[in-house]
């Protein structure tokens, strides 16, 4: 799939260690369906609001960004192992106490 939504579902595996993973994804899938849920239940008053073009523009908006935050903070995974990418995000949150 082309754009950010598999995102959510295939990112939260690669970064979470295996002793809070299914905890962790459960979470994870939670916030997911009540981002949507809240998109969903206000787009045709948003739409309404900023006019179909503008709505649209601002989805467009904030997925650049959204975009610009994986590009820049999260770390490539291709191929590391679990422990590798536990390792490092072990690292990063020690480092930023």
């Amino acid at each position: 799939s082309f754009g950010l939504g598999p995102l959510g579902w295939v990112l939260p595996p690669e970064i979470f260690s295996t002793s809070i993973r299914s905890k962790a994804i459960s979470i994870s899938t939670l916030l997911n369906r009540v981002t949507g849920t809240f998109v969903v239940s206000s787009m045709i008053t948003l739409a309404d609001y900023l006019t179909w073009p503008g709505y649209f523009a601002m989805l467009a908006v904030v997925n650049v960004f959204i975009l610009l935050f994986f590009y820049l903070y999260l770390p490539e995974t291709k191929g590391r192992s679990l422990e590798e990418m536990m390792d490092y995000f072990e690292r990063i949150t020690t480092t930023r106490r």
